[in-house]
């Protein structure tokens, strides 16, 4: 069995006002088919049987079945592909891929390859890339020395080149909002980080909502990958490898729950408390909860009005 998914990991995480869409990438204008129903050995070798991947739909597939199938062991092969990449754009989303293989964090090695990557972007939609990688990592130690770069970048930019000119207000233009958005989106990731496993899922699942509707493009995506992390096991430090454990994803299934019965007390419009509950129901269900026949019929009747991450 297959399902047509748009191009969820590219586009729908990258879009927000700043940035245009780079020429090779095809937002809208297609699909592609992600196997769905596979256990997690059968995912795997799917992966390991794919090309490697170089233009935007593959790049989405790959980054798709690593997440939707928590292929942590994927990351070896990701960062395979990475090495042998030839685009700053196609370098940018296997970076974000392999943050989605290793619980938040990029190992070393990576880490360092991923910083000396940044003084050769050109492009504020580059930029923008290079932020939502970083914006998926569980901390902001990379975060200060990517704007330096992005700082050294702009002064590059010299000229009276009418292209040169309209990057340059661009880049300073991105710089200016997502210094501040990526520090205040990390400095949330942190807090919640901190806090005990019972308050931390809800407040994860509430990220995950939008209730806080600041800084969505950077924190949904996050709450996404964090809460497919805390179903694995009940300890931080032990997200890092995929494992099966019923009772962590019960947990994150009752704090879904328990958000979905918060939506009436948000002050928010019809329509978009019918989304919300939508996306929650459809997490829920992702993690193996039992959905009644109201539920079931809810999600039938809205589902072609939007995309979730946890479907």
């Amino acid at each position: 069995m297959k399902v047509l998914l748009s191009l969820t990991m590219i586009c729908l995480l990258s879009s927000h006002p700043l940035s245009a869409q780079p020429p090779e990438m095809e937002c809208g204008l297609g699909q592609i088919e992600v196997p769905v129903g596979l256990s997690h050995e059968q995912a795997l070798k799917v992966l390991q049987d794919t090309p490697e991947p170089t233009s935007s739909k593959r790049l989405a597939f790959v980054a798709t079945m690593v997440f939707r199938y928590q292929l942590t062991e994927a990351y070896p092969l990701v960062a395979k592909w990475l090495e042998q990449s030839g685009t700053s754009y196609a370098k940018l989303e296997l970076f974000r891929t392999l943050v989605l293989a290793d619980g938040g964090r990029l190992q070393p090695p990576d880490a360092q390859s991923f910083l000396n990557l940044l003084p050769q972007l050109e492009y504020s939609h580059q930029w923008k890339l290079a932020f939502l990688v970083l914006a998926a990592l569980n901390s902001s130690r990379l975060d200060q020395r990517a704007f330096q770069a992005a700082e050294d970048g702009l002064q590059k930019l010299v000229g009276d080149d009418y292209g040169v000119r309209i990057e340059r207000l661009n880049l300073q233009d991105l710089l200016a909002g997502e210094r501040f958005r990526l520090t205040a989106a990390h400095e949330k990731v942190s807090k919640v980080l901190s806090l005990e496993r019972s308050a931390r899922l809800l407040e994860e699942a509430r990220l995950y909502a939008e209730f806080d509707g600041g800084f969505a493009d950077y924190l949904t995506p996050w709450a996404a990958a964090q809460l497919v992390r805390e179903s694995w096991n009940e300890s931080l430090d032990k997200q890092s490898d995929y494992q099966v454990s019923l009772s962590a994803k019960r947990d994150v299934i009752a704090a879904l729950r328990k958000v979905i019965t918060e939506i009436p007390d948000q002050d928010i419009e019809e329509d978009e408390a019918s989304g919300i509950r939508l996306r929650l129901l459809r997490a829920a269900s992702y993690f193996g909860d039992h959905l009644n026949a109201e539920e079931l019929t809810f999600i039938e009747k809205n589902s072609g009005h939007q995309m979730d991450l946890l479907d």
